[in-house]
C-alpha cells in the first residue's frame, strides 16, 4: 500500500490490508478481495448448499453486500479478514438454511460423501443439528466446511484452540450417542496448519 493507504497493484498485499484499504475508499482493494475468494468461498458455499451452483453464487454476492455494507466494522485486531468474510457468508448460508429445506441435502450431501455407513436419515441430522448447544453447532458447521483449521475456528468463535477441541469433541460424542455411529469422528476432522 501507497501511503495514501491505497493499493499498489504491483504487490501483494494480505486481506487485511486490502480490507483496509477499502474502508479508506479504495475501491480497486474490494474488487482484488472479490476476486481473490471467488473459489475458496464459492467452492465451501456450493458443497455446502448440497452442490447448488445458483445458490452459492447468490450466497457468495449477498455475503460480499454484507461486507460493503459493514465495512467498517471490520478490525484486524479482532480476527483476520478471511474469518470474518467466511463468518458473513455462512450466517447469510444458516439464514436461508432457517427458511428451506436445502439444508436437509446439504447435511446429507456433506455425510454421504465421508460417510461408508449407510446415510442417516437427513431428518434426524437436522434435529440432532438443532439440539446440539449453539457453541458445538458452530464448531461442527465451521469444520464440516472445511475451509477452516482448528485455530480459524477459534479465531472466529472467539475462543481458544483447546475450547474448539473441547467442543469438537463433545459433539461427536453427543453424535455417537445419539446414533451409535462411530465414523462420525472422522466426518468432522480438520486439518491443523498454520
Amino acid at each position: 500500500m501507497d501511503e495514501d493507504g491505497c493499493v499498489n497493484l504491483n504487490e501483494q498485499p494480505s486481506d487485511d490490508e486490502l480490507m483496509i484499504a477499502f474502508q479508506k475508499g479504495d475501491q480497486a482493494a474490494f474488487d482484488i478481495l472479490y476476486k481473490r475468494y471467488w473459489v475458496p468461498l464459492h467452492v465451501a458455499l456450493r458443497r455446502r448448499a448440497g452442490g447448488n451452483r445458483e445458490m452459492a453464487d447468490e450466497l457468495y454476492d449477498d455475503a460480499f453486500c454484507r461486507v460493503i455494507e459493514a465495512k467498517g466494522t471490520f478490525n484486524p485486531s479482532k480476527g483476520c479478514f478471511r474469518a470474518w468474510l467466511y463468518q458473513i457468508a455462512f450466517n447469510k448460508l444458516r439464514s436461508l438454511f432457517r427458511t428451506s429445506e436445502i439444508f436437509l441435502r446439504a447435511v446429507a450431501v456433506v455425510l454421504s460423501e465421508k460417510q461408508p455407513a449407510p446415510l442417516i436419515e437427513a431428518t434426524s441430522v437436522r434435529v440432532l443439528l438443532k439440539d446440539l448447544p449453539a457453541s458445538e453447532r458452530r464448531v461442527m458447521e465451521l469444520i464440516v466446511s472445511g475451509e477452516f483449521t482448528l485455530s480459524q475456528v477459534a479465531d472466529v468463535m472467539g475462543v481458544s484452540v483447546q475450547r474448539v477441541y473441547r467442543l469438537r469433541h463433545d459433539a461427536v460424542k453427543r453424535l455417537r450417542r445419539q446414533y451409535g455411529v462411530h465414523q462420525f469422528h472422522s466426518v468432522f476432522q480438520t486439518t491443523e496448519t498454520e
